[in-house]
């Protein structure tokens, strides 16, 4: 197929079939989003999620924020664990995280982390947003009998 005939096609179906299709389709678009996606367990993710994760995803894994969180220094388990490792939490937050709660527990947000941070993460805001979400997500396990 030359080019002419690539670019010729290519707008035949930008000028002819693509409008056509959307003249012609019945379901709403996010109907057609939900069979396409929902079957795998891909859900929309909301606003508020996609700015903390944004924000997550600037952590370069440092540790210079560990040394001045006291939470770390007098809990076991975010001091095993690392901070950097609740960073990743966000990214696998989907099925486990309301087993993260007591881990996510004792931060308080006073910011010391993030004062710490030479990329500029917001860690608390973060913490503390993985910290509603495990807790609401632990209250519909508990609610629908699986906690």
């Amino acid at each position: 197929m030359s080019r002419v005939t690539s670019i010729a096609w290519l707008g035949w179906r930008f000028v002819v079939v693509q409008p056509l299709r959307k003249a012609l389709r019945r379901t709403p678009a996010l109907e057609r989003f939900g069979e396409a996606y929902f079957p795998d367990g891909c859900l929309p993710t909301p606003p508020e999620d996609r700015d903390v994760a944004l924000a997550a995803a600037a952590c370069t894994g440092c540790g210079l924020c560990e040394s001045r969180c006291p939470v770390a220094e007098g809990a076991r388990a975010v001091g095993a664990m690392g901070i950097q490792s609740i960073m990743r939490l966000h990214a696998k937050h989907l099925g486990e995280i309301a087993n993260a709660l007591p881990l996510l527990a004792p931060c308080r947000g006073c910011g010391a982390c993030d004062a710490a941070c030479p990329s500029g993460v917001p860690i608390s805001r973060i913490v503390a947003h993985l910290h509603a979400l495990a807790t609401r997500r632990a209250g519909r396990a508990r609610g629908s009998g699986g906690a």
